[in-house]
């Protein structure tokens, strides 16, 4: 709002007009601007001037950010926490993968590379991994890090150009020393030296002794030094410490942590406090007199205090426990606001820095999802501008000095990386597992978030299946025995299309039973099991339990990736009366007596129809679906809307639950789905519902109910009340169907 200054009231105070008009005339300039943060005001100061991002107090502040940087490292277990954490899941044990396109020469180049990272160091002191830890740690605290391409021997004042190539790490402080002053030249800036065009010459190393003096300046050319720092202007040649923001408020937290320490430490050596009215201090000894005497006589005050004892004191005194709230709820909500701003200042979200017990299970996974953002930000910063370029300069120099073969893709490779910080593993692999058979995900991007290699995991893979294989055969087992997982599966469909399975001789016969006709159709792959179930639909029409049309509902209905079309290709080759075995039929020995099978163990309306021994339980529940749903065309048996909100509710409930208080089965969760996706639920499944809603409605009167537990989580994945009170009136309709009524 515009206001008059002092001269102009003084003036208005005798021309009151002038006051008036002038006020109205600083209105109307106040209306024209457009960001008010572009103004100053009396309570806030002007922005720096503008400047760009070096100067000539770029130095200066470099080295005053370092020293503070890294003396927080050392006495803030926050920052060396977060620091710590950073390179740890940043990095981790991380590893190098070769992909030129040749197995053996990858192989190769990853043996020498892993043998070359353990003697990298031109000291000695650090391995390759150790060191891009450091490095990693170096950059945020200190603003960057250099490393100085060399050889391992030299000759004279040369390195040896046949010798192996190793690196010598820098710090920040070593790049241009610690008094390095400013030119007037832009051809230096803090250690770095640039030509005419602006491109970086060389940088100038010195060397610290342990009194701290910077000694022995050499100019390094730039094609021998590697700087890695995440520069936040375009035309920074040296970067800060991403401590640079936070550095005061970490010194006030340390400060007033030591101040909150001191009183309760002095709080916790105070026990009484004792009052009187005049306010006057007594003798201390007179509260604790316990009417003791010595030998001769005289009473005796003690001030230790003592089991049972008895203490007098004067008229008007008041002995109280001392009581101390510190460190008070205000204290700890000041400390959480500091972290949370260290936290921000590393890009990391204040729970995965700090503290999770305070956040739910969603917002926990979107505090790891921004994490890992962050981590492979860094990773991809640190492979431009370290990783990449010495390991395409080690492989280079091997290929050279012969020790390994040389291949045009050598520079091809990718790194691995720790795998994806989680709080529930079942979930996010159920996720990659469901993504990855709906195609929008691939085996690569999945192995890749557990820190693994795609192609390697996968030759891992066969070599367990084929070594599982050869173990089976040689005990003559079963390799599904050994693990569930060497399952065997049905081949592939041949380039001209899918066939119908060959089938095996009969009665002891040679010859094999005609194949269907007209059933070569270009189908997708399936499984032993799933080409077992397509039989039995087949199967179901050549002895007339269902029509035709009736399969092709039911296969379209089973297999989403068959189409209409092809189903009806598949059964216009189906001829009645042939039936195709899907499982080898046992012939009884000569003599024998053949067990008759118990009716029970089949359906009524399936057993009418004299099915073929590899007809199971559950392809005859799939036929009398089929059938029934046939027989109730009139019938509505989709869900209502009603059941739609109560299943979407419980759905949302269950995913902001802790994963303990989660409620609802694997079958419970389908049927919500069911319901939510609006699909015609079948005669039986309405049945199961009324019986499901009937056996659990007691659950309405348990004590998490109000909370919304488990009970109340399944009982509305089922649809909730709208859900019973639909499946009422279906049943109710069906029996009548059934019936005859």
């Amino acid at each position: 709002m515009a206001k008059l200054n002092f001269i102009e009231k003084a003036i208005s105070s005798l021309n009151p007009k002038f006051g008036v008009q002038r006020l109205a005339d600083k209105c109307k300039l106040t209306e024209l601007t457009r960001f008010a943060g572009a103004y100053p005001s009396r309570d806030r100061l002007p922005s720096r001037p503008l400047s760009g991002g070096e100067s000539y107090y770029s130095t200066f502040e470099r080295l005053q950010l370092i020293r503070a940087g890294r003396e927080l490292e050392d006495n803030n277990p926050i920052v060396r926490s977060i620091l710590l954490k950073f390179s740890q899941y940043a990095l981790g044990n991380f590893r190098y993968m070769a992909r030129t396109g040749d197995r053996s020469i990858d192989q190769a180049y990853e043996d020498y590379w892993a043998s070359w990272c353990k003697r990298c160091d031109y000291f000695g002191r650090h391995n390759f991994e150790s060191l891009s830890h450091l490095a990693l740690r170096s950059v945020l605290r200190d603003g960057d890090v250099g490393f100085v391409i060399t050889r391992e021997k030299s000759i004279g004042d040369q390195v040896d150009p046949n010798s192996e190539i190793r690196i010598q790490a820098v710090e920040a402080d070593r790049i241009g020393g610690m008094f390095d002053n400013p030119v007037s030249s832009q051809s230096y800036i803090g250690g770095v030296g640039f030509d005419e065009h602006g491109r970086t010459k060389y940088y100038k190393v010195y060397r610290r002794t342990q009194g701290n003096f910077y000694t022995d300046e050499q100019e390094v050319p730039a094609s021998s030094f590697l700087l890695i720092y995440d520069p936040i202007r375009l035309d920074e040649v040296r970067g800060r410490s991403h401590l640079a923001s936070v550095v005061n408020y970490c010194k006030d937290l340390h400060e007033t942590m030591e101040a909150e320490n001191l009183a309760v430490k002095n709080a916790a050596f105070r026990i009484l406090t004792i009052s009187n009215a005049s306010g006057v201090s007594d003798d201390s000894a007179s509260y604790f007199n316990q009417a003791q005497t010595d030998s001769y006589g005289n009473s005796m005050n003690i001030e230790n205090m003592q089991k049972g004892q008895i203490n007098y004191m004067p008229t008007g005194s008041e002995m109280k426990m001392f009581e101390s709230n510190r460190p008070s709820s205000a204290f700890q909500g000041y400390v959480d606001l500091i972290v949370h701003m260290i936290a921000l200042a590393f890009n990391l979200p204040f729970g995965f820095c700090y503290d999770l017990s305070k956040l739910g299970g969603p917002t926990v996974r979107l505090e790891m999802a921004l994490a890992s953002r962050t981590f492979k930000r860094w990773q991809g910063i640190l492979e431009s501008r370290f990783f990449d370029k010495i390991k395409n300069l080690v492989i280079a120099d091997g290929i050279s000095r012969g020790k390994i073969p040389a291949n045009s893709n050598f520079t091809k490779g990718k790194w691995i990386y720790p795998s994806d910080t989680t709080i529930d593993v079942g979930r996010d692999s159920q996720a990659n597992i469901s993504e990855f058979k709906a195609g929008l995900r691939t085996a690569s991007e999945i192995y890749g978030a557990k820190g693994e290699d795609y192609e390697e995991a996968m030759r891992q893979r066969a070599y367990e299946v084929k070594y599982a294989n050869d173990l089976a055969e040689e005990f003559g087992i079963p390799a599904e025995s050994i693990s569930d997982a060497f399952k065997q599966v049905a081949p592939p469909p041949s380039a001209e299309g899918a066939v119908a399975p060959e089938m095996p001789a009969q009665d002891g016969q040679g010859e094999a039973q005609p194949q269907a006709q007209g059933v070569v159709t270009e189908i997708p792959s399936l499984n032993g099991a799933q080409v077992s179930s397509l039989i039995n639909v087949m199967n179901a029409v050549s002895i007339g339990a269902i029509s035709r049309d009736g399969a092709v509902a039911i296969i379209t209905s089973a297999f989403p990736t068959i189409s209409a079309e092809q189903a009806g290709q598949i059964m216009a080759g189906v001829s009645i009366g042939t039936t195709i075995p899907t499982a080898k039929i046992e012939v009884p020995q000569a003599g024998a007596e053949e067990k008759p099978k118990e009716e029970s163990d089949v359906p009524a309306r399936a057993r009418r129809t004299q099915l073929s021994p590899s007809f199971s339980i559950r392809d005859a529940e799939m036929v009398l679906d089929a059938l029934e749903m046939q027989s109730v065309k009139d019938v509505d048996l989709r869900a209502t809307d009603g059941m739609i909100d109560s299943a979407k509710s419980a759905m949302r409930v269950r995913a902001e639950k802790s994963v303990s208080d989660r409620g609802m089965t694997q079958v419970g969760i389908a049927r919500a789905r069911d319901i939510i996706g609006k699909k015609n639920l079948s005669p039986r499944t309405w049945r199961r519902m009324l019986a499901f809603f009937s056996r659990h409605e007691v659950d309405k009167k348990g004590s998490s109910w109000d909370e919304q537990g488990k009970g109340w989580q399944a009982w509305n994945g089922w649809g909730g009340d709208a859900g019973f009170s639909r499946a009422k009136k279906v049943v109710e309709q069906l029996n009548k169907i059934r019936d005859g009524e």
